[in-house]
């Protein structure tokens, strides 16, 4: 079967073959052995790197978990993140995200896409970190997990913490039990304008502050810490954006570009 993929990691098996990990809107995670993947410099010259977004043919016998990967074409490598450091780290980085959300041999459609779209991205500019703390939440949502980081859950008020628990932001002195993160206010602003998809730029002090506090929500939802986050710091994004007329806000709908992907994906895949 013919397939649109994107190559999640490689590694080393036996003498010259390689096994691939690859993200298959279709089937979800899934392992694949490249024959010969690490001796031929002709079958899959360039294909096996991370980030990779290719078309390939997948074999199956029986009831293996393991897929042969019989043939690829590359439709895109990711040229762009091998010149800028920058956009290296946040490549490294949304990739273990996902492949990290994933589940082996599940469809992963809205997964799929959400990786392509920011690949894609990181082809054209290097991402600030609002426009990622964006791509995060929204992936998040995709996920099932609908955080709120403004206003106060409970009064409707100002808020000064976030409930990992329940997923909203609460006021502190109205808040019960424990496990609440003090946050200031202004950043579960900031966080919560990003969420709905408005930018506004914030300095090294305010990337600290959303950084840490994104940090733990992944470590609630993935259950571990991710290693390429010690890479995602200020100097892994352009400046954000400022808003017209100064404001902080500019806004910007991924939600879209989502759907838009969707259907360029669907345009452009064979099947047999």
């Amino acid at each position: 079967m013919n397939y649109q993929a994107i190559v999640l990691r490689t590694r080393p098996y036996r003498d010259a073959d390689l096994i691939v990990d690859l993200l298959v809107a279709e089937l979800g995670r899934v392992s694949a052995i490249a024959r010969s993947g690490r001796s031929s410099k002709r079958r899959f010259t360039g294909a096996m790197e991370t980030g990779a977004r290719l078309q390939v043919t997948l074999t199956r016998r029986g009831r293996s978990q393991l897929y042969t990967l019989s043939g690829c074409d590359i439709v895109r490598v990711p040229m762009e993140a091998r010149q800028n450091l920058a956009r290296f780290y946040q490549l490294a980085y949304v990739i273990e995200l996902i492949d990290t959300l994933t589940v082996e041999g599940q469809a992963e459609e809205a997964n799929y896409q959400a990786l392509w779209l920011y690949l894609a991205r990181l082809e054209i500019e290097t991402p600030s970190h609002a426009a990622l703390v964006q791509w995060e939440l929204l992936v998040l949502a995709q996920n099932g997990y609908h955080y709120q980081f403004w206003p106060c859950a409970v009064t409707g008020g100002a808020a000064d913490g976030f409930s990992m628990e329940q997923g909203r932001a609460l006021d502190s002195r109205v808040a019960e039990g424990r496990g609440i993160l003090k946050v200031s206010s202004d950043t579960l602003q900031c966080v919560e304008r990003m969420r709905l998809g408005t930018f506004q730029g914030c300095d090294d002090h305010r990337h600290e502050e959303i950084r840490s506090l994104i940090n733990k929500i992944w470590v609630w939802t993935v259950e571990r810490r991710l290693k390429s986050v010690a890479f995602i710091g200020p100097e892994s994004f352009a400046e954000d954006v400022v808003s017209e007329a100064e404001t902080g806000v500019t806004s910007v709908d991924l939600h879209s570009d989502i759907s838009q992907a969707r259907y360029a994906l669907k345009d452009t895949t064979p099947r047999q």
